[in-house]
């Protein structure tokens, strides 16, 4: 079976507003400039590498709305609830519960239960049925997102192998078609909930798996990365030693870092780092030694002055002035702040802060100040800013 051909009958699916906008934005976030996403690959894999493990999964089975469930029965039938835990958990209630659950007799018993197995049966399908509004949208599920779904769904794969695109009319086949559509649209949203590290994960999950592989497997196999890059309009293919995959605070994405060198150079490896989205392909390549003890050592050296996004960046001491407003919104925005070297009394209330990091990470961190902070040093980074705040003033000229 080629689990790349696509059922040719598109599946219908309505997801909140707010989901189909992330997912879209998604697209934009993770293609780049090689832009080989489209929204029907991305729901497909959000369907095989997410379906399984949300909170979707749980809702749409009922394994994890007992609560939303005893809720809405409580409104309208507390003493059944009442009775219904004392009769499922009496040891649950001391003394007083293993007492009425004693009084209890077979037919009232019997009773309560069958009250209650009505009331949770229609709370539930209520529940599971809900409407949904939002952006009613039509993708093709691929071969392989139906075999996850009929084995999600506790039927055998050996039930769905041989099946043609003219068989989908039989009631079980069906299923992917019709009853699957409420459990897509948790699932797509349960996706929009996570934030964009895990969701860059779910999407570009088989290279964080051979990422990881390659890693476990590097020293007993002399075994590394061979990656097509995307490189502005352009691409390149590198040799990668990968040492980690490591959360960027300040850019809110992962990167693999290790050490990297052109596939057609015999030049030496430097550090370099690569954002997980950006790879265009990724392979296993042999014959390539793995990292040494004293190239690890260096990578973790330089992850102490930059963050993984900038690690092939210098890391220099940045001078800012900070007035009393400036050095209350320091003490604020913590995302991305750099790291405080030292701070010095200055004059009028304002003191000299001294950060170490990238000019690029000062930028973007200090630009929104305003006039609150002032870069006197480097002069680099003073004539970047200066230039930015010359080009707004004449644009509200």
């Amino acid at each position: 079976m080629n689990d790349t051909v696509f059922y040719q009958r598109p599946q219908s699916v309505t997801i909140p507003l707010y989901a189909y906008d992330i997912i879209c934005n998604d697209l934009d976030l993770f293609n780049g400039d090689h832009l080989r996403l489209k929204l029907n690959t991305i729901l497909n894999l959000i369907v095989l590498n997410l379906s399984g493990e949300s909170q979707a999964d749980f809702l749409y089975y009922g394994k994890n709305i007992h609560g939303e469930i005893e809720n809405a029965i409580s409104i309208c039938h507390k003493e059944i609830l009442g009775e219904a835990k004392k009769l499922i958990s009496p040891a649950s209630s001391g003394d007083r519960g293993k007492a009425a659950y004693k009084e209890l007799d077979a037919f009232s018993s019997r009773s309560i239960r069958e009250r209650i197995e009505f009331e949770y049966e229609k709370q539930f399908y209520a529940i599971q049925n809900k409407p949904v509004h939002g952006k009613t949208i039509r993708f093709t599920l691929t071969k392989k997102s139906v075999r996850k779904l009929y084995s999600i769904r506790g039927i055998p794969i050996e039930k769905l192998i041989g099946i043609t695109d003219e068989q989908t009319n039989n009631t079980e086949n069906a299923l992917c078609y019709h009853t699957v559509a409420k459990y897509l649209s948790r699932l797509f949203e349960a996706y929009a909930e996570l934030n964009v590290r895990d969701r860059e994960h779910i999407v570009f999950s088989n290279y964080y798996h051979l990422i990881e592989s390659v890693i476990k497997s590097s020293r007993e196999n002399n075994v590394c990365l061979s990656a097509v890059v995307n490189a502005g309009n352009d691409s390149k293919i590198l040799i990668i030693k990968p040492y980690r995959i490591l959360e960027d605070i300040y850019t809110g994405y992962n990167y693999l870092v290790g050490y990297a060198r052109d596939a057609h150079s015999e030049d030496d490896f430097t550090i370099g780092s690569f954002r997980i989205s950006r790879f265009i392909s990724l392979q296993e390549y042999k014959g390539i030694s793995p990292l040494n003890q004293q190239e690890v050592e260096r990578i973790l050296n330089k992850l102490q002055d930059v963050s993984p996004a900038f690690i092939r960046s210098n890391a220099v001491e940045i001078d800012v002035l900070l007035n009393q407003r400036g050095q209350i919104l320091i003490n604020t925005i913590l995302h991305n702040r750099p790291r405080i070297k030292r701070v010095e009394e200055y004059q009028n209330g304002t003191a000299k802060y001294t950060f170490y990091c990238t000019e690029f990470n000062a930028f973007n961190y200090f630009m929104p100040f305003g006039e609150n902070a002032v870069v006197i040093n480097p002069l680099s980074l003073k004539q970047k800013l200066h230039a930015e705040f010359v080009n707004a003033v004449n644009a509200y000229s």
